[in-house]
């Protein structure tokens, strides 16, 4: 039953999940119907450095990539089936010569699946659309904290 999902925060790791990262990490928020996921799949630092004879000028970048979504679960059984909206996002910092951040929402994604929930594991698989055009699957494995 719901209770024993441990209503909260909780981390999961999945495959596909966010949209387009063969791994990602994600914090989930779980109330009674509702959940909101956060997911980071892509981390990147990286540098480079420009010189010339009189100057030299060097930066360095972090880039995240991930997504956000909103899940509506029905039921308060074991089995929880689902329906999820959720958008991709991206966040790039630069130090340095060209000093900058940025932030963008990139492609929406909607689809259905199932949470097997536990006390303090839970899994999940889903079948999902992104940008009306590409079908991809979504698994994973989470943990109540």
């Amino acid at each position: 039953n719901i209770a024993q999902a441990s209503p909260g925060w909780s981390f999961n790791v999945g495959y596909n999940n966010p949209p387009g990262a063969t791994l990602g990490g994600n914090f989930m928020r779980l109330w009674e119907h509702f959940a909101i996921e956060l997911g980071v799949g892509w981390l990147n630092l990286s540098s480079s450095n420009t010189s010339n004879s009189t100057n030299g000028k060097s930066s360095s970048t972090l880039s995240i990539a991930g997504d956000a979504n909103l899940k509506y679960l029905f039921g308060t059984g074991d089995l929880r089936p689902y329906l999820q909206a959720g958008f991709g996002v991206g966040s790039a910092a630069t130090i340095g010569h060209n000093t900058g951040a940025g932030i963008g929402v990139g492609q929406g994604f909607a689809g259905a699946g199932v949470f097997v929930m536990g006390t303090s594991v839970y899994g999940y698989g889903s079948a999902n659309l992104a940008n009306f055009d590409a079908f991809f699957f979504q698994a994973g494995l989470g943990f109540n904290f």
